[in-house]
């Protein structure tokens, strides 16, 4: 008894059809007509692009050249690990002057030495392979100089820190 007396809620709702507009023409999901057809000598904006097959009219990017090598972060890595095991091994030391050592805390500190040796080895062999590179590039090799010398100063040091 579902009616024209019935309350609008309660009525089943009626599929609207879409008619295709007279011509053929058929409207997107936006309700917007599609391009109209290209006319001979019409201009479009893919034109403005340019012509297929040639050239952009721009230069292009140069490339965002690192200037830290993968030699210098892993270099500097290293020595910021070797920074961090000698703090922790001279903090496991005071705490051993002040009291008796535990078996656990005398194993963390040989765990610390070897770190610190295995990176000290690491990073001697990281300045001699970046040697290497730097010797069959002049240009790089100036621009480096600086970094390099820095970097070998702060092993230096940390190394003799590591060996007291």
């Amino acid at each position: 008894a579902l009616g024209p007396a019935s309350p609008p809620w309660r009525r089943p709702r009626r599929r609207r059809l879409r008619r295709k507009p007279p011509g053929g023409e058929t409207r997107g999901p936006l309700g917007i007509p599609p391009a109209a057809p290209t006319r001979p000598g019409a201009m479009s904006f893919r034109d403005l692009d340019g012509p297929k097959g040639h050239a952009p009219k721009h230069q292009p990017k140069q490339k965002h050249f690192d200037e830290n090598t993968s030699f210098e972060r892993d270099i500097r890595t290293h020595v910021q690990e070797m920074q961090e095991v000698v703090r922790k091994a001279a903090s496991q030391l005071e705490l051993a002057q002040r009291s008796r050592l535990s078996r656990r805390a005398a194993t963390a500190l040989d765990e610390l030495v070897e770190r610190g040796e295995r990176l000290s080895e690491d990073t001697a062999r990281l300045f001699r392979d970046w040697t290497v590179h730097l010797a069959g590039e002049p240009s790089e090799r100036h621009r480096k100089k600086f970094s390099f010398e820095k970097l070998q100063k702060a092993f230096d040091e940390e190394a003799a820190q590591f060996k007291d």
